[in-house]
């Protein structure tokens, strides 16, 4: 299969530094049916297809939740659009690796 990534561009933003269970990320949980070797990190998700389609399903922190993970961030733009994500994309320079 081909290997598909999109970035997490709030891995960017500053974080407390305290060890969290789940990545500090813009999603809360990730899953996708069609794909093998799934991998969701603080910089985004990477998947290898398994055939034609894949279906791509997702939830997003809660604002104070992502805020909590970013606490040196000086404002929360929690009702403002947010560049949080690239478009999905396979062979850029900048993909992650499956």
């Amino acid at each position: 299969g081909v290997c598909y990534s999109f970035l997490d561009l709030t891995y960017r933003l500053d974080q407390d530094g305290i060890s969290r269970q789940q990545p500090s990320s813009f999603f809360k949980s990730v899953s996708v049916a069609g794909a093998a070797k799934v991998s969701h990190t603080a910089k985004g998700v990477a998947f290898e297809s398994e055939g034609k389609e894949v279906q791509l399903t997702y939830s997003t922190h809660t604002c104070s939740d992502f805020y909590w993970y970013h606490g040196r961030e000086t404002s929360q733009l929690c009702r403002a659009p947010y560049e949080a994500i690239t478009t999905v994309e396979a062979g850029t320079p900048y993909s992650l690796s499956c």
